[in-house]
């Protein structure tokens, strides 16, 4: 015969999860995850094929627990795609590791930034900068994995229609003229 247990009260008090079962008071410590998510992503609004960018974005730290020092490194990625969500077919454009970072605590943010060029293969037309956080999976405790991307506003992308008007040719020409 089994002997079920009534758990009559929970709560936390900091970091300890403190219940009562049938009388008795049991602890358990409760793991506290971190959880990196972008927050912002700043692009400008319009960009040519081959033009220098800069772009800018700040992560946050919203989960309860902290990103240890322990981790030699995490990577933010950036990527231009043709719609907001990431896949196999976007075009990565920047990576950059967070070598040997301080720890970061529950609630902390950072934000960095640096400069591409836009793809030459793109056509004219809206395109979005996708942002993510942990690209690499470093951060291998976070308590919510699908949040890591961010969508930028899209972005106007501008390519070159150019069109020959005309042509000028001389009526008569010698050969090594």
């Amino acid at each position: 015969m089994k002997r079920y247990q009534r758990i009559m009260m929970a709560f936390f008090v900091s970091s300890i999860l403190c219940f009562v079962v049938d009388g008795n008071i049991r602890v358990a410590q409760a793991e506290l995850l971190p959880d990196l998510t972008i927050t912002s992503v700043n692009v400008p609004a319009s960009a040519s094929i081959n033009e220098k960018i800069t772009a800018s974005w700040a992560v946050t730290n919203q989960g309860d627990g902290e990103v240890p020092s322990s981790i030699p490194y995490w990577s933010d990625q950036l990527f231009i795609s043709t719609d907001a969500q990431l896949d196999s077919s976007d075009v990565l454009v920047m990576n950059i590791q967070h070598v040997n970072p301080t720890s970061l605590a529950a609630g902390a943010s950072y934000t960095a930034s640096g400069d591409f060029y836009m793809p030459s293969n793109l056509t004219s037309g809206s395109y979005y900068l996708l942002a993510k956080t942990d690209a690499g999976d470093n951060v291998r405790t976070e308590s919510n994995e699908t949040n890591n991307v961010f969508a930028a506003q899209p972005i106007a992308i501008h390519v070159p229609d150019l069109t020959i008007t005309s042509v000028n040719v001389p009526a008569s020409a010698s050969i090594n003229e």
